[in-house]
């Protein structure tokens, strides 16, 4: 499975970056995921989202490269910035 292989060779730093995109903050809640995290895998092409409030990724899989579908994943985690509150 193309998910599971590219998060178990994900760094670290990756996966912390995985887990921002994902709930807004790179420490685990306290006691635990009430819900376990869910990637709803799509074809298409366009850079991964998330729902924070639900921990939901909606990752658009190419499926005539894996390389590229690894790629806008991790481009959409780097990228994401979460709300930023305005001064």
């Amino acid at each position: 499975d193309l998910l599971i292989s590219s998060i178990r060779s994900f760094t670290r730093k990756e996966l912390d970056q995985l887990l921002w995109f994902v709930r807004g903050s790179s420490n685990l809640p306290l006691g635990g995921f009430d819900k376990p995290l869910k990637f709803l895998v799509s074809p298409g092409t366009n850079l991964a989202s998330a729902q924070t409030c639900f921990s939901i990724v909606n990752w658009q899989v190419n499926v005539k490269s894996a390389d590229k579908s690894i790629k806008f994943l991790k481009t959409a985690m780097n990228f994401s910035s979460g709300f930023v509150e305005n001064e």
